[in-house]
């Protein structure tokens, strides 16, 4: 087997791998809005890079990026009203790590839900607004029972390396695992074709 061959074996399996993570947390965002992961640092930045973990602000994008490898993140399936996702967007990621972190992430969300409810109640918007007020000084209950998923394995980090010089067709891959896991709450890109073999090329 030649040296080309061996290498797109090798980022196959790597490509598979990723699709194997990425699939993970649709399948735990599909069924709860709120997931917990451990993450390898290297797959975090990878996902965040290609859209696949979008983020509601610079802040937080510079805070995850700062992660030691290994610590938890929220993901929170969204949408959110106050920023653009991308298309291949399967969940919006948060610093998780201690619990100021904790708080100003369920602060974050249960300040959406206000802004949701407004949104279909626009009589009720001043009493919403003061419950926002509320809400940016109190402290929020964090519940106690999201559900947690790993993806620390070793693993998911050495096909990120492997990947590290490689493009990847970020919507055939979005599709693929799309395709895969079969959600209910994830839809198909328009111009999806499962047929499609290679979905990255070397730089």
């Amino acid at each position: 087997m030649s040296d080309t061959q061996n290498n797109q074996t090798m980022y196959n399996k790597a490509t598979g791998m990723y699709m194997k993570a990425l699939a993970e947390m649709m399948k735990a965002l599909d069924v709860h809005s709120h997931v917990r992961v451990e993450m390898n640092g290297k797959l975090l930045k990878r996902a965040m890079d290609d859209g696949f973990l979008c983020v509601l602000s610079n802040d937080i994008r510079r805070n995850l990026w700062n992660y030691c490898y290994d610590n938890e993140i929220l993901l929170a399936r969204g949408p959110f009203p106050m920023s653009k996702s991308t298309v291949n967007c399967i969940g919006w990621a948060f610093p998780y790590h201690n619990d100021e972190d904790k708080q100003r992430v369920h602060r974050t969300l249960a300040g959406i839900d206000v802004k949701h409810a407004e949104s279909r109640y626009r009589r009720f918007r001043k009493f919403w607004h003061s419950v926002r007020s509320l809400l940016r000084i109190l402290p929020v209950e964090i519940p106690p029972n999201i559900i947690k998923i790993s993806l620390t394995n070793a693993f998911y980090q050495t096909a990120v390396e492997v990947l590290s010089s490689v493009n990847l067709d970020t919507q055939q891959l979005y599709g693929n695992v799309v395709y895969a896991v079969s959600p209910t709450h994830y839809e198909l890109p328009k111009n999806y074709n499962k047929d499609t073999g290679g979905m990255g090329y070397l730089e």
